[in-house]
């Protein structure tokens, strides 16, 4: 199969394509190493957490987009980043927030709801933690764009 593929889309896509799947397995191994640096990631931070680790080179993700973390998501990129760092010192890391997700439980209804949801609009659930309400301008104080503040409001309230 592999030689197919290299036949069919050349040599250079089936290195890129081991690298990706090379990042893959790295990162299940970033994670388990962090889960026992921390001891247990979710009673320390309340949450779980998982990264993906991809070398810029293999993936087609470089767009750095300004995001503001909510303090509960900003420990853990801390703590992670100074684990990463510990071992990689020859290495840059870089978040891409605006390609991540994170799994909420919303507790404010009836029934919890447990949701999908992208960085952005966890950002902004996230600060209905400690407000009744709010206004326009508090979600602003993420840095998200307002296109995309725009969008994850209306997805949210929809």
């Amino acid at each position: 199969m592999i030689m197919g593929l290299s036949v069919a889309c050349g040599p250079d896509y089936i290195r890129s394509l081991g690298h990706m799947l090379q990042d893959i397995k790295d990162s299940e191994c970033f994670n388990e190493e962090f889960n026992q640096f921390v001891r247990n990631p979710k009673e320390a931070f309340g949450f779980d957490f998982n990264v993906q680790v991809m070398t810029s080179g293999s993936w087609s993700f470089h767009e750095l987009i300004s995001f503001h973390l909510s303090e509960e998501l900003k420990q853990v990129v801390q703590n992670f980043t100074a684990f990463y760092y510990y071992g990689n010192t020859d290495r840059k890391l870089q978040w891409l927030h605006n390609r991540s997700f994170g799994v909420v439980v919303v507790n404010c209804f009836q029934e919890p709801y447990t949701l999908a949801v992208s960085t952005y609009q966890m950002a902004v659930l996230l600060m209905c933690n400690f407000v009744d309400r709010f206004t326009f301008q508090q979600p602003e104080e993420t840095s998200i764009n307002m296109d995309n503040l725009r969008d994850v409001l209306q997805f949210l309230l929809n």
